[in-house]
């Protein structure tokens, strides 16, 4: 009888806590995209074989595979918003793969980064894991002025920690949960502000209510919010203390609401922030608005780019002045580090972008659906840059992929590769997707479509005059090396590229019997010409040349390789052109001569076509990193670019 009532007992006060307590999803397996694994192109390859972010059904789940090279952690990045404090973070979640340490990390409202210790994660079944508030404290990284965690957080990460090289780890995550007490309820009584605000000017309004128990946190604030872009935060004249307000006392808060230089125009929603309370305005729950406002948005200028000579050199100009053309390029921007380099006299910026699909994680899916794109994330970084520096000029730099659900429509357009047997399967680019082929022609056509779109919404912003041009990115690192170039992998057997190889060679020869001569084949047509194998492209009879007697069939792949590249860069660069009205610059990464030279990538990478990217009026600029050479302190040499500086120059171009 005892046991029964212990047991009864139990489930009572576990129902008791229930209805005590909320949990705000912050993730039920649907959308995988938010995820990101933060690391650049350069990093993810020296540190793992693979790092792959998928998205799987049947439970509806991110799933996150990798095997490390050299390290021995990895994390993945879930960019929403915590709004309230919570009793614990929970994750569902299933361990295929070897087992491992898993740990939480936020990155809260003020900059600091907090965590917890981390758990031993086996193999298994779905479980829970739970990290109660308590067990969180500032990151060693990190630090935090005032010891507190500040809401909203900006994201929440999963860690996992004590990696082996070599081995493979494969964790489903299902769901992801804030976990709190059941709040207090803020009721509205009244509520007043302007109906229209314009950008860059400052307001005023004022909110009465009442509470029916006291908060844990001080916090009140407006927000101000439209579609996906950044809210613009109000903040009260004078502190209040909603930890010390008696239940049924009145409040009211007169805010200052400056409205951004740039802010986006149009109808905003009004969301009242009390502390952790949920809101009730003119009797209806009311959490995510209570009132709107229409902001009217600035009038931007013109701004033309573009590159003309000056004291003997090509030289950036921005609205006919001359620029030193000194750049921040950066994969993880923030306001701080924005402001940071504009006070050490930088007003040249670019980052990451996408019109349809990156890679490495370097920024969101903006092509999310057939006939949907969401320029959030370009948004919120441009908007970043111009809270720091207001008058700042940026180029963002444009990855051109495919998304996944793009590839599985068009199977036939998706790169293939030789997996040394003689077989060709699909090639798999870093998190989980196929990767275009820059032979095809839908795929050609579509990111076209993408860019345009892309420009037409940046030309229809509030800071559609601080742009200065686009950096067309793609391929291996970004740097427009053809696909598998860093992974050793031998590509592109793919039917579209089979084909555009065949008409190259039509192109060339003219007649199938002057094909099957340069081949020393007579059963050779432009019907049946192939890619040449990957031990054959392997081979050579003359050491680091080749011989047109016996390997002219590899030797006219490497042209087309390079040609290909050149041509899908050219094709782009001249799309973008078109739809800048050429008032804007445009640039890529191409032409590694110096540093590609003496490995397979000399001849994979693509990129012996300098010649057709430098005859291109459409391309302004090009870049690349320093060479990877001579770059050790103290040095052994002079760290060298990776190109033909003096050619990129006599044609009137930037390097």
């Amino acid at each position: 009888m005892r046991g029964i009532l212990l047991v009864a007992l139990a489930v009572l006060s576990a129902a008791a806590c229930a209805q005590n307590t909320e949990s705000q999803v912050l993730f039920d397996g649907s959308s995988v995209r938010e995820w990101d694994t933060a690391r650049t192109p350069e990093r993810t390859v020296q540190e793992f074989t693979h790092n792959d972010l998928t998205a799987e059904q049947d439970p509806a789940r991110l799933r996150w595979r990798f095997s490390p090279r050299d390290t021995a952690f990895n994390d993945i990045f879930l960019r929403k918003a915590v709004d309230r404090p919570f009793s614990m973070l929970r994750a569902r979640v299933r361990n295929d793969g070897a087992a491992f340490d898993i740990a939480s990390k936020v990155g809260d409202d003020k900059g600091s980064e907090w965590t917890v210790p981390p758990l031993r994660l086996e193999p298994g079944d779905w479980r829970w894991v739970e990290f109660p508030l308590e067990q969180w404290k500032v990151a060693s990284w990190s630090k935090d002025a005032d010891g507190e965690l500040d809401f909203p957080l900006r994201y929440v990460t999963l860690i996992a920690f004590g990696l082996r090289q070599g081995q493979e780890y494969d964790l489903s995550v299902a769901a992801l949960e804030a976990v709190r007490p059941t709040p207090p309820t803020a009721t509205i009584t009244e509520f007043r502000s302007p109906g229209t605000m314009r950008a860059g000017e400052q307001h005023e309004a004022e909110v009465t209510f009442t509470l029916d128990k006291a908060c844990m946190r001080d916090q009140v604030r407006l927000v101000f919010s439209v579609g996906t872009t950044r809210d613009i935060i109000a903040e009260p004249v004078a502190p209040v203390q909603l930890s010390r307000v008696a239940p049924g006392e009145t409040v009211q808060v007169r805010f200052a609401v400056r409205v951004p230089q740039y802010a986006f125009g149009g109808r905003h929603s009004i969301k009242l922030v009390a502390g952790e309370a949920h809101v009730s305005y003119q009797g209806k729950p009311s959490d995510e608005e209570v009132a709107s406002v229409d902001i009217q948005q600035r009038q931007t200028g013109k701004t033309v780019a573009g590159v003309g000579p000056h004291n003997g050199t090509p030289t950036i100009f921005i609205n006919g002045e001359p620029q030193n053309g000194m750049a921040w390029a950066t994969y993880r921007p923030t306001v701080e580090v924005f402001g940071d380099f504009t006070r050490a006299g930088v007003n040249l910026f670019t980052f990451s972008a996408t019109p349809t699909e990156a890679g490495y994680g370097l920024s969101k899916t903006t092509w999310v659906a057939p006939d949907q794109y969401d320029y959030s994330q370009l948004d919120e970084r441009v908007l970043m840059l111009l809270e720091a520096n207001p008058n700042a000029y940026f180029f963002p730099r444009l990855y051109v992929h495919a998304p996944k659900w793009w590839s599985e429509q068009h199977p036939d357009d998706c790169v293939l590769m030789d997996d040394g047997s003689g077989n060709y399967v699909p090639f798999i680019h870093s998190g989980g997707k196929p990767a275009p082929s820059w032979a095809s022609e839908a795929w050609r056509r579509d990111t076209i479509e993408g860019l345009r779109r892309l420009i037409e919404h940046v030309e229809a912003s509030p800071y559609a005059d601080r742009i200065v041009g686009y950096h067309v990115a793609s391929g291996t690192t970004e740097e427009w090396m053809m696909w598998g170039a860093n992974e050793n992998e031998w590509v592109d057997y793919s039917p579209v590229n089979v084909a555009r190889f065949r008409q190259w060679l039509r192109d060339k020869y003219g007649t199938d019997k002057k094909l099957a001569a340069a081949w020393g084949d007579p059963e050779t047509t432009f019907d049946n010409a192939a890619i040449p194998p990957k031990a054959r492209r392997q081979e050579s009879k003359l050491g680091v040349l080749r011989d047109p007697a016996g390997e002219q069939d590899v030797i006219d792949f490497y042209l087309y390789n390079s040609h290909l590249v050149a041509d899908t860069i050219t094709t782009f660069a001249s799309a973008v052109k078109g739809f800048t009205n050429r008032e804007k610059l445009v640039g890529v990464f191409y032409g590694y001569i110096l540093q590609l030279c003496g490995e397979q990538r000399q001849q994979n990478a693509g990129h012996l076509a300098l010649g057709e990217v430098l005859a291109c009026p459409d391309v302004d600029f090009l870049t690349s990193p320093t060479s990877y050479a001579f770059r050790q302190v103290g040095g052994e040499g002079t760290c060298h670019y990776m190109s033909l500086l003096d050619s990129v120059k006599l044609h009137g171009k930037i390097w």
